[in-house]
């Protein structure tokens, strides 16, 4: 197995090597390392120093970050109580470690770094948090040379252990964990200083002015656009204002229009209704009175109102009582049997006596009136009996 992660590693090696030279943000490590401590004697009396190689992949994240996995291949040493070497057993790691640098023109550039992994030893695995500091020496525009300490947090007991290492890094175009563009600075003469110091003054005044200048053009320009702006808004809201002035005009104009159609109408339907309650009412009226004139009847050659007489009468009476501006003319008829001066007493007591009933109800005599007209107009021939009974009748008609 651990032919084959070498193997791996190898192959991954060169094909990052090959990465490195483009300049994309890969690259590549290889670091001798040194782990002291290790384990405590957990595995063996005194299982104590590790030495090994790493070789390592690394992708640049951003100018002040850097993932970093290394594959650790080395041989921990066995030693006896009385520190005899025993023996040697494989040792293979793998780990993710991000890198924190900041992002300077040094030479020399400072880092951290903190991780997670695991490593193997006579077939028994564990999982620590590797976390500690170093040094990128840069060595030229693709090259660093890295060197770091640090302390391995192991999550099985007695398995911490400190650890060094010391090696190159390729590619990422950068030399050690510096972005391209921070690349190193020349050495310069104090004269070549002092030409260059002046040339950035100078560089700084005309950036300076042109920038004022520049600020300068923009806030002009942007006053008279902020002018014309202001001026094409003022236009439009007064277009705005004379059309919504021009629609309200209309819709005041339309809803005007509508009203008065409606109300118009209203009145028209209003009219028509009251005409057919007034047509109703003359009608009811007509009937009431038609009823009356055969329904009011007296006992023969008298004054005396029968029975059946005063529901009609009653019914006058509410047509009165219910149409304020009604008046009732009553007429009093008989037929030609007996002398025309007994007849015409007669029709003109029967029509004072129902003039009297209404008076009676509390109908006002300014509205009622009463005439006996005798056998003086007949509705049917006095000629038969059927004609002489329709004679006998008492009128009431409206006026």
């Amino acid at each position: 197995m651990k032919n084959l992660l070498l193997l791996f590693c190898t192959i991954v090696l060169f094909t990052v090597s090959g990465l490195a030279q483009t300049d994309n943000g890969w690259g590549v490590s290889f670091r001798l390392k040194n782990y002291d401590n290790l384990f405590n004697g957990s595995i063996s009396p005194n299982l104590t120093t590790l030495q090994g190689v790493d070789i390592g992949i690394l992708k640049r994240l951003a100018p002040w970050a850097d993932l970093h996995v290394p594959f650790t291949l080395g041989t921990a040493a066995h030693y006896d109580d009385s520190k005899n070497l025993i023996a040697n057993t494989g040792v293979f790691g793998v780990h993710a470690l991000l890198n924190l640098q900041p992002v300077v023109q040094w030479t020399i550039v400072p880092f951290v770094f903190g991780g997670i992994g695991g490593q193997e030893i006579k077939s028994s695995w564990d999982l620590g948090i590797p976390f500690g500091g170093g040094l990128n020496v840069r060595l030229g525009e693709n090259a660093a040379l890295n060197i770091s300490t640090g302390y391995r947090k192991s999550f099985t007991a007695d398995r911490s252990s400190w650890q060094n290492s010391v090696g190159l890094i390729f590619g990422l175009g950068y030399g050690g964990s510096m972005d391209k563009s921070t690349s190193m600075t020349p050495m310069v003469t104090p004269v070549d200083g002092m030409a260059a110091a002046k040339a950035r003054a100078d560089a700084e005044a005309a950036a300076m002015k042109a920038k004022v200048e520049a600020e300068a053009a923009t806030a002009q320009a942007e006053a008279q656009a902020a002018a014309a702006k202001a001026k094409m808004d003022a236009e439009q809201a007064e277009a705005n204002a004379r059309m919504a002035e021009a629609e309200a005009r209309e819709r005041a104009t339309a809803k005007a229009r509508a009203d008065a159609d409606a109300a118009a109408m209203k009145a028209k339907a209003d009219a028509a209704a009251q005409v057919q309650v007034i047509e109703a009412k003359k009608e009811e009226v007509r009937k009431v009175m038609n009823f009356a004139m055969q329904g009011v009847q007296f006992e023969t050659g008298s004054v005396v109102l029968k029975a059946a007489s005063f529901i009609h009468l009653d019914n006058v009476y509410r047509i009165m009582a219910d149409n304020p501006t009604v008046n009732v003319a009553i007429g009093g008829h008989t037929d030609v049997t007996g002398s025309e001066a007994i007849n015409q007493r007669l029709s003109v007591a029967r029509a004072k006596v129902c003039h009297d009933y209404l008076l009676s109800k509390g109908i006002s005599n300014a509205r009622l009136t009463s005439t006996g007209y005798g056998s003086t107009q007949p509705k049917e021939s006095n000629a038969t009996e059927a004609g002489r009974k329709a004679n006998r009748r008492v009128e009431f008609k409206t006026f």
